[in-house]
């Protein structure tokens, strides 16, 4: 018997933006007769998930069109398609695999309704806007006895990126195609109800596949490759909760210099950051005190966030403490 288990539809999303000033113009002059740009973004999209029979087999499916229009870009009309399936055992494994397409709008999509993940697979990204891209995933996540869990996820996205591919007559959209590998793994061990030590594989191997490296301007890395490998320990501190993190840290980058001259690096160092939080009253109001980078590292690291979102670097230049007060409601 196959049953529909869940389902989502929602909307339509709108953002104009309008400048003043055209490339090369004084920027203190308002020239009143320079057309308006605008950015916007319409999207309708469908998900929904069909439990097979009672073996723990789950089908997902979406779609969703999008059009989107970016300030000197060009704009992107297409129907993203998306398919999965899921399987959770009864001896606590949990199989998942999908194929899904997406396009990265500005970065006020964020408010959208849409899912951020689908069959648990991440799909918002950084990307450089009107990105298209294609990602397919593989994971499986174990629970043994004692609250133990372990889990491996292997996945691949191609992207067409626009602005950087602009080096023949037959590429109308400047497209330069990358491909991007994401792999991770990780092992949680709780020790009774006031302790748990985990430890984490991240691998991001990106790389440009059709296109030239010079349309990068020396700028950024035609081939990046990372592996973050963070150890975490938390226990129970009196009535808060304590956090002490250490991440090691390995990466190799690669970018072709205005003269046409490839230049690599490679950097290795490790960080640590240490956190403090306190719940208040019935657990509304959370206090936490943070520092990072305990020991003032100095390090070189290229931060794949080319789009500049979020804002909060991954690691810290150096020490610096942060104090946060949370209200739920």
């Amino acid at each position: 018997m196959i049953g529909l288990r869940h389902f989502k539809l929602a909307g339509n999303t709108e953002i104009y933006g309008s400048f003043c000033c055209l490339p090369g113009y004084d920027p203190f002059v308002l020239y009143l007769d320079s057309p308006p740009s605008r950015i916007s973004r319409r999207s309708l999209f469908s998900y929904g998930q069909w439990r097979v029979g009672d073996d723990g087999v789950t089908l997902h499916g979406g779609a969703e069109y999008l059009r989107f229009e970016d300030l000197g870009s060009p704009s992107v009309e297409r129907l993203n398609g998306k398919i999965g399936a899921s399987f959770r055992s009864t001896t606590g494994t949990t199989l998942r695999a999908a194929i899904f397409r997406g396009v990265k709008g500005a970065k006020y999509d964020k408010e959208s309704l849409e899912p951020t993940q689908f069959v648990g697979f991440n799909q918002s990204f950084d990307d450089f806007n009107g990105t298209r891209w294609t990602r397919s995933a593989l994971a499986v996540d174990q629970r043994f006895l004692g609250g133990i869990r372990a889990g491996l996820e292997l996945s691949r996205r191609k992207l067409d990126i626009p602005g950087l591919g602009c080096d023949t007559q037959d590429n109308p959209d400047c497209l330069a195609r990358w491909q991007e590998r994401l792999h991770r793994a990780y092992l949680a061990l709780p020790f009774g109800n006031r302790v748990v030590l985990s430890s984490e594989w991240r691998h991001e191997n990106s790389r440009l596949v059709a296109g030239v490296a010079d349309s990068l301007g020396g700028v950024l890395p035609y081939g990046l490759l990372t592996d973050l490998l963070p150890l975490r320990l938390w226990f129970k501190a009196g009535s808060g909760d304590m956090l002490l993190e250490t991440w090691g840290v390995r990466q190799r980058a690669t970018l072709r210099d205005s003269s046409g001259q490839d230049i690599s690096g490679r950097t290795a160092f490790s960080i640590t950051n240490l956190r403090y939080s306190l719940p208040f009253g019935d657990k509304r109001l959370l206090a936490s005190f943070t520092v990072n980078n305990v020991f003032d590292r100095r390090f070189r690291f290229q931060n794949d966030d080319y789009n500049g979102d979020p804002k909060a670097p991954l690691f810290h230049p150096q020490r610096s403490g942060f104090f946060q007060l949370t209200y739920r409601y």
